[in-house]
């Protein structure tokens, strides 16, 4: 696990297991914006993880945000 700025561990995927996996579909460079585009559906598709990550990152404890 990475490091975040306030101290706590973060649960950011490693890039290179992201670079990994297309490698193995023979998608090399792959564009920046298909990339950001692919970023912000899995975002969209997540809230209640990033909302929770968010808070974690400020070191708060999260409590559930499904509803």
């Amino acid at each position: 696990m990475l490091e975040s700025r306030s101290g706590t561990p973060s649960r950011t995927p490693s890039r290179s297991r992201g670079e990994r996996i297309l490698r193995k579909h023979d998608v090399q460079d792959a564009p920046k914006r298909e990339l950001h585009d692919a970023a912000l559906r899995v975002l969209a598709e997540h809230p209640e993880e990033i909302a929770t990550a968010l808070l974690e990152e400020r070191g708060i404890s999260p409590v559930d945000v499904s509803e």
